[in-house]
Formats: C-alpha cells, structure tokens, sequence
C-alpha cells in the first residue's frame, strides 16, 4: 500500500478498516528492510485488524506506538508519543495521523522504501 494511503483515512465506510490495513502493510515492508538490513529480529506487535471496542483501542494504541518507537529508535527518527488519542475528537485525530503518517515518511526515507 502507498505511503500516502496513511495520510487519513477514507471518509467511506470502512475508511477505518482500511487505514489499520495499509498502516500494517506499510510496517511490514518496514519489518522486513530493518530486517534486511541489519539482521535484527525485529517484533510485529498486534496492530491489525482494526480495533472494535473502547479497550481494543486502548490496546492497539499501546501496540502500535511501540511499533513506531522500535522503528523509530532503530532508524534515527524522533518518535512522537502516539500512545493515545481520543478518534472521536477530529482535532486530536487528525494531528495523531498527522504525526503518524510523518513518522512512517521519515523511517521509510532513512530505510530508503519505496512504498
């Protein structure tokens, strides 16, 4: 999936569903040049499917900022505290994508992706 798929998610039905789904794609394309190119076993943490439920969310957002802070911290990018966010607040949501989508730009650069 195209590093600007991440920007926002689709404002459609399942926009949501989608963006957990390009967002994993794109850490796994990550996953694999970190592992390429250091050698390092680096984790998958449990960022897909989607979460449902307040807790889930809570959860995946634990996850997935550890994703970010691993990939981060491996490639030199500063990371962002992307622990929590409240989704239903479009200021907050839109300024936690915004960090995110930014960080997976800089680790893909340092990495030297293409996707």
């Amino acid at each position: 999936m195209a590093l600007p798929h991440l920007l926002y998610p689709a404002p459609a039905i399942g926009g949501f569903d989608e963006w957990v789904h390009a967002n994993y794609q794109h850490h796994l394309a990550v996953l694999q040049a970190l592992r390429t190119q250091t050698g390092y076993p680096f984790t998958l943490y449990s960022i897909f499917p989607a979460p449902v439920s307040d807790q889930d969310i809570a959860t995946w957002l634990e996850e997935h900022a550890q994703q970010h802070s691993d990939m981060c911290a491996a490639t030199g990018v500063v990371s962002t505290d992307l622990s929590s966010v409240d989704f239903k607040d479009p200021s907050q949501r839109d300024s936690w994508m915004f960090y995110h989508y930014k960080e997976h730009e800089a680790v893909a650069q340092a990495l030297r992706l293409t996707v």
